[in-house]
């Protein structure tokens, strides 16, 4: 069982799951979906501190991920990421993360993704593939049995890595919509807000859009991918909500997953994600 929580009733581990992005959203699922699948893999583009890598030839890095600003974090969200990682809020604090407006903490993005890739590093069933780009999903009839992806290096090929679970952690560039829309065709609304639909003040860090994927009212989603974080809800890359929404996300999944996984059966692929993407309905702003 993973070490970087408290231990949960055994569940045998199963299958295979990838998490497309390895920032904080995808580390954050990545530490969820730890407890349930046999191996999980985080697919990243950028070089970066990574979390047990199993192969790179990355052509970019880190250099050219633009530096976001600090990230408050509520009470409730402060709770679940506890409950993910266990003492990361004291860690937080002793690296420099402050009491916020209204005792929130509030921290600068470096720092939190150093100690997820540490926490995540110690967790054995957990490993990255960097500097590689998501290239699409494979299909299987209904389902998703996995994703592309094309290493960042010249005359590199195409390769597959097969997955019980895909879940899109990209953030605003995501091509999930896309990639549905080809594949399965299953056309998914996508929302763009004003900045007088927001409950903060609109992002003047980057010209990051606002958006909201409605996944809920496709017709038919595939089983077997999922999304969240910004690739699920977009609202500028320095809005302070945006790590708040990830966890609100990931507390979500683990949820289901703890559900549908109440005696080690394994989980449900053709349900997860109608079940996942109606439940993440009742967060704000999503």
């Amino acid at each position: 069982m993973p070490e970087h929580r408290d231990a949960s009733p055994a569940i045998e581990l199963k299958g295979h799951a990838v998490v497309l992005g390895g920032g904080i959203a995808g580390m954050l699922a990545a530490g969820v979906l730890a407890d349930y699948f046999e191996l999980v893999m985080i697919i990243e583009r950028h070089v970066r501190d990574s979390v047990g890598t199993a192969a790179a030839t990355p052509a970019s890095d880190r250099s050219t991920i633009p530096v976001a600003p600090a990230q408050i974090l509520s009470k409730a969200t402060q709770g679940q990421l506890e409950r993910l990682f266990p003492g990361l809020s004291a860690e937080l604090s002793a690296d420099g993360a402050a009491p916020g407006l209204r005792t929130r903490l509030q921290f600068t993005q470096w720092p939190i993704e150093h100690h997820l890739v540490r926490r995540l590093t110690g967790v054995d069933n957990v490993v990255s593939l960097v500097g590689c780009d998501a290239a699409g999903l494979i299909r299987e009839g209904e389902r998703c049995v996995g994703a592309r992806v094309l290493p960042r290096t010249r005359s590199a090929a195409v390769r597959t890595v097969p997955a019980e679970l895909v879940v899109d952690a990209m953030g605003a560039g995501s091509r999930l919509c896309l990639w549905l829309a080809d594949t399965w065709d299953t056309r998914v609304p996508i929302e763009r807000l004003s900045a007088g639909q927001l409950a903060e003040p609109a992002d003047t860090f980057a010209r990051t859009p606002y958006l909201r994927r409605r996944f809920h009212h496709a017709e038919r989603l595939p089983g077997g991918v999922i999304a969240l974080g910004g690739s699920l809800c977009s609202l500028g890359s320095g809005w302070a909500q945006s790590l708040n929404l990830a966890l609100y996300h990931t507390d979500t999944l683990q949820r289901l997953l703890r559900e549908e996984t109440p005696t080690g059966s394994g989980y449900r692929p053709h349900l997860l994600p109608r079940l996942y993407f109606e439940a993440v309905l009742r967060i704000p702003c999503c």
